[in-house]
């Protein structure tokens, strides 16, 4: 790797820690299109190098959101184990499935959590927790974290996201969690869902432990930066920026995997 795209991945690293801390993601939905897009890495390797670097970015967030008070760790905790069970399950889906296969669909993911940001960003939340450590955990609450991990958990080890485009999302509308909460909530449990995901992507020998290692370099302090500026900056003009910097990313990789295929 040579110095200048050694500075552009560290970069993006930063960019990506600064948006997991903002929004509660792995980073996984920037990671993957930058590397296999900007990079040319092969989808395969891209979503595994992702898993592997949302770890440590995840948990820098998580440790800024706690300092914070903007996490509910036993809701984390449950939501994380259920998707660690699961994201097994997505990695082996991975391995099996062609190359543009894996492209499209993780092309439609990322565009479908943009489209469900921008819809959160337009409507006015009512009813929300004052504060989402106080979240009681009750068999619903318990149901709801084990079916939302799960589901995320698939979808972390077969595209390589952390699964927290879906998690915030569904803790906004089912929980009544302020984003922030949210948040940091989500980043407690991409910690934990991501490892098993990494290790089976490892044991494949489909990581990039150079990209993912120059990553993290720039995740890890971006996603205290991204951590602080979520209390700081407006939820709405937040989830919109995002959502529309996702749309691009996600349609651009549908279209490729398209065009591969054709």
């Amino acid at each position: 790797m040579d110095p200048l795209t050694f500075v552009i991945i560290a970069l993006v690293g930063v960019g990506v820690g600064v948006l997991s801390g903002l929004f509660g993601i792995g980073g996984g939905v920037v990671i993957v299109p930058v590397l296999n897009l900007c990079f040319g890495l092969p989808i395969s390797v891209a979503t595994a190098t992702s898993l592997f670097t949302i770890i440590p970015t995840s948990i820098s967030g998580l440790v800024k959101h706690y300092r914070n008070h903007s996490t509910n760790l036993r809701f984390g905790a449950i939501l994380g184990l259920a998707g660690a069970c699961t994201s097994p399950l997505g990695v082996y889906l991975n391995e099996i499935s062609p190359d543009f296969v894996v492209t499209i669909v993780a092309g439609l993911v990322i565009t479908l959590a943009a489209v469900r940001m921008l819809m959160k960003g337009k409507k006015r939340q009512s009813g929300k927790v004052a504060d989402g450590r106080a979240l009681r955990i009750d068999l619903r609450t318990v149901l709801c974290a084990l079916l939302i991990g799960a589901v995320a958990g698939v979808l972390s080890g077969y595209v390589g996201v952390g699964g927290g485009f879906i998690m915030v999302p569904l803790m906004i509308a089912l929980m009544a969690f302020p984003l922030s909460y949210a948040a940091g909530t989500s980043l407690m449990a991409v910690a934990i869902l991501a490892v098993p995901g990494a290790v089976a992507q490892g044991m494949y020998g489909n990581i990039d432990y150079l990209y993912g290692i120059v990553l993290a370099c720039g995740s890890i302090p971006g996603a205290q930066l991204g951590a602080w500026a979520g209390t700081k900056l407006p939820e709405k003009a937040l989830r919109i920026a995002f959502g529309c910097l996702l749309i691009a990313a996600g349609l651009l990789m549908v279209g490729k995997g398209l065009i591969v295929h054709g």
